[in-house]
Order: structure tokens, then sequence, then C-alpha cells
């Protein structure tokens, strides 16, 4: 635009990040404010610092430095969201997402997981169904355990830590009985997300497979994350794993692993601002010299 209302000043103009345009933050949610900010501050300094057009190794060093801010920066900011505003996220931005999470290690590169991708009416009718056999009182009925049936008194702890945390940052009291049913019952409407993933396997998936299962959804989280959405993995969807496989027609040979509901966060909401602590580096890593 600049040029086009003056043309003599292009052999003077260059763009600050020669790759593309600075990411706009505007409406998107703090995280995306805070990477803008990172981008700016490094192609402002490299500039200032030269005083002329960068140089490509230059541009290579700050690339460098920029992209280890901004993969930290979304390692340590990805969190569950579990409110989310009413807006459709683009298809594109998902085909994105997910293209680059396959990009995950699978032994012999089988790549055995699969994923649905749940919205609109298709999401209603899901929504409804589930939330239909939980007021029916049908309990859930999981394909597989995620958590040994004794856990260590730090591990426990934690846990309860969290049961607690969530039900107090929605406004309610965690240990009524009808607030645990209706944060339940929110589980299975998926928090409002407008997407739905549900993530599965064969059932003949052996735990190395589940493993392996693991790594692709976390990426699909990492790259949510990067482009400025919230998400949640949610096991207990998992626990309906038969009416998921009815109402999506999965094939009854299907092991339902979790669902993640998705979307853009509503960061006014209370209960998206509950951060569970972080265990100290020392309680989960030993180092061998």
């Amino acid at each position: 635009m600049v040029i086009a209302m003056a043309p003599q000043i292009t052999p003077r103009t260059f763009c600050r990040d020669q790759a593309g345009d600075v990411l706009d933050p505007v409406g998107q949610p703090l995280e995306v404010y805070r990477r803008c900010v990172q981008h700016i501050r490094a192609w402002s300094e490299l500039r200032y610092a030269s005083c002329s057009a960068p140089s490509p190794a230059d541009v290579q060093r700050v690339r460098a430095i920029q992209t280890q801010q901004d993969f930290f920066s979304v390692i340590t900011s990805r969190h569950c969201k579990r409110a989310f505003v009413d807006q459709a996220v683009s298809p594109a931005i998902l085909i994105e997402i997910l293209r680059a999470a396959a990009h995950a290690p699978s032994s012999h590169d089988a790549q055995m997981w699969r994923v649905a991708v749940v919205t609109g009416e298709t999401r209603e009718m899901l929504a409804r169904a589930l939330r239909t056999r939980f007021d029916e009182g049908i309990g859930p009925q999981p394909d597989y355990s995620n958590r040994a049936v004794t856990l260590d008194d730090v591990v426990e702890e934690r846990a309860r830590a969290t049961a607690r945390g969530v039900p107090l940052a929605k406004g309610t009291d965690g240990r009524s009985q009808a607030a645990r049913r209706a944060h339940l019952r929110d589980n299975l409407r998926f928090y409002g997300a407008p997407v739905v993933m549900i993530f599965h396997l064969p059932r003949s998936a052996v735990p190395g497979t589940l493993l392996e299962m693991g790594f692709f959804p976390q990426n699909v989280m990492l790259g949510l994350v990067a482009r400025g959405l919230g998400s949640c993995p949610q096991y207990s969807v998992a626990g309906y794993g038969e009416a998921i496989r009815a109402e999506l027609k999965l094939g009854t040979d299907r092991l339902t692993v979790c669902s993640l509901a998705v979307g853009y966060a509503d960061e006014t909401a209370p209960v998206n601002r509950f951060v569970p602590e972080r265990a100290p580096l020392k309680d989960y890593v030993q180092w061998h010299d």
C-alpha cells in the first residue's frame, strides 16, 4: 500500500520480514499478540543494528531465534480450554494442522491413527446422543483404562487438586453431586466447542499403538495453539465409545481413544484461566552421568 502511494520509494523499501507479513493478532487470543510482538521485536532489532537490508545469514539467524521463541511459547501455553466463543473454525486451518500433525513418529511408519472431524449438525447429533445416555443413567464404558487402580500419594494429590480446581474456576462447589453431574454433562457437549475430533484406532491396538496415537493428537493440540485456537482432550467422552461408533458409523472394529474439543477459546471465562500446577523438574527427571 505504501509503495502504491509513493512508487518513487520502491528502491529504498523492503519488508521487515522477507518471508512475508507479520501475523495479524487483531481479535485473536493473547498468545497470538505475544508471538506477534516477538516477531516484530526480532526483526526490528536486526534492522536497527544493521541499518541496511538484512543479509541472508542475518535472516537465518533471526528466523532461528523466532522459531525457538515461538516453539517453546506454543508448548508452555497449551492448557485445556473449557469454554469457547461462538465462532466457526475454517476447515483450511484444520487441514493445515492435521497435515502437519501427521509428521508424528510411529513404528515402521505405520501411522495407524485415525480422526473423525465432527462439526455442524453431526456434532449436535452426537452431543445429543451422548447426553441422552448420560441422562438415562447409562454409565461410561471406555474401551481401555487411562489410569492405574492405585496411584502414589503425589500423583493422587495432583489429581485431586485438578478435580477441585476446575469446578472452583467455574464458580461451583466440586463436592456437590449436582455440580459434578453438571460438569460431566458439559463434557458431553464438548464445552460448546464448534469442532470435535474423535481419535480412534483398530480394536487390535496394543499399548505401543496407543503410545504412537498419543504423539499425533499432541501435535494437533500444539498446532491449534500456533493458529490461535484452544482445545481440551476428553477421555470421559470416550467412555461412550459404543455410541460414538454408532452415530459416526465408525465400525465395531474401532477403539475410541479420546475426543478433542476445538475452537476459539473464550478468554473471559474464568475456567479458562485455570492452569494446573506443573511438577518440578526434579520430580520427573533423573540425570545419569
